[in-house]
């Protein structure tokens, strides 16, 4: 939740104009790898959700490859999701808010006025709300741990996935195959392309401005409806 309200602040704020670019790309950056290791995360419970998120994955033409099972016979799949999700990610996560923190560093933060301050002056307070947030989380998983489901069984689908992936759930709801693969690459590619497509003020910035707008309102519906509707079989998998 957080993350999703630094990119939508930053996108208002179109903190992504020149210079900062490169800045506005390693976040995307990094979003996409929080992704990845929610989704390595939930592989590793090797309960029902598990089975069925690999299930998605593996449709996803040769992106869904790494999730077969029989790619690399002398790696079990457990191990692999296991390295990516414990050293591969984490590594690669740290190195891009490295080179994300420098630039923050050496271009500003984007905002309103023409005040200056030290790079030290922001960084203490994050630390310390990330230190809150982090023991806040830490209490409440001891408080109330995450109950593990039964082992998974290929071919049925009877769970919902993560919460940040319901909108990919809410599109293969409506749209079948396609919409799961077309919903996140539609986000992505938006992302990707903003500070290409509003680089001055004009029309092209306010349909920029607009269509992230209704992106964000479309994915909040999407997650809402993809919580509250049925549960659907996909992929030919039984209820």
């Amino acid at each position: 939740m957080l993350v999703f309200a630094h990119l939508a602040a930053v996108f208002w704020h179109r903190g992504f104009r020149q210079p900062r670019e490169g800045l506005w790309w390693s976040g995307v950056l990094l979003l996409a790898l929080l992704f990845g290791l929610a989704f390595t995360g939930t592989v590793l419970r090797t309960d029902q959700e598990a089975v069925e998120a690999l299930a998605g994955a593996r449709v996803a033409g040769p992106l869904g490859a790494p999730f077969q099972p029989d790619s690399t016979p002398s790696s079990p799949l457990v191990a692999r999701m296991y390295g990516l999700h414990v050293s591969v990610l984490p590594l690669v996560l740290a190195s891009i808010l490295a080179v994300h923190l420098w630039l923050i560093r050496h271009l500003g933060v984007s905002a309103a006025g023409e005040a200056r301050a030290p790079f030290r002056t922001h960084l203490r307070p994050l630390g310390g709300v990330a230190l809150l947030v982090v023991s806040a989380v830490g209490v409440l998983a001891l408080a109330s741990p995450a109950t593990l489901l039964a082992p998974g069984v290929d071919g049925f689908e009877v769970t919902k996935p993560f919460w940040p992936f319901l909108w990919i759930y809410a599109a293969e709801n409506l749209f079948g195959l396609p919409g799961m693969l077309l919903a996140p690459a539609v986000l992505f590619g938006f992302l990707a392309l903003v500070p290409v497509a509003d680089r001055h003020d004009g029309r092209l910035a306010t349909v920029v401005r607009v269509a992230g707008v209704v992106l964000l309102v479309l994915m909040i519906v999407a997650i809402v409806y993809a919580a509250l509707a049925p549960a659907q079989s996909h992929l030919n998998m039984e209820m």
